[in-house]
């Protein structure tokens, strides 16, 4: 895989391209997607992009960062949940939710799930993974993830959730 960084000067939205060329065919390809990079000096919580996989041994993702899947696939995810302490240095009330759509449509809806930190003593960083069944019913196309934490602590007037999503395929 490719393993780059590239540094912001500061939080916002950011389109990041990148074109390749095959040596042996000189076919050139080219991608892009859009980032958000988090203001994390305000010491609320956001959330990293998400990774995707296939369930590997010992609970890690195999295939990460891979896009095409089929039905009755577990589709494994992974984040990375940023000031996830309170003032205090303990854990924030947080909730994780997943949702599933296509077209615009709602096609999964996971249940709220509280965030636990297990061997994790940096609450700076809090990583995360989940899964989610594909099940037989979802047809071919285009899908997207979208996870959302929420604070429970936190009036809702005062501070929204923090929304992350991928765009991922079905294939038969």
């Amino acid at each position: 895989g490719l393993n780059f960084d590239m540094p912001v000067r500061r939080p916002g939205a950011y389109q990041a391209r990148l074109a390749v060329r095959d040596r042996a065919t000189s076919k050139i390809g080219s991608a892009g997607q859009f980032v958000v990079v988090p203001d994390l000096k305000n010491r609320k919580p956001a959330v990293s992009g998400i990774v995707l996989g296939l369930p590997g041994p010992n609970q890690t993702i195999n295939n990460a960062g891979g896009r095409s899947f089929k039905p009755n696939d577990d589709l494994y995810f992974a984040f990375n949940i940023y000031n996830a302490a309170n003032e205090k240095g303990q854990l924030r009330n947080l909730v994780m939710n997943a949702l599933l759509f296509r077209d615009d449509k709602v096609v999964y809806t996971g249940p709220e799930v509280p965030i636990t930190v297990t061997n994790q003593t940096d609450l700076t960083r809090v990583f995360i993974n989940s899964v989610i069944k594909l099940t037989p019913d979802l047809e071919p196309g285009d899908y997207y993830l979208q996870v959302t934490v929420t604070d429970k602590d936190v009036d809702k007037k005062k501070s929204a959730p923090v929304v992350q999503w991928i765009d991922f395929q079905i294939e038969k």
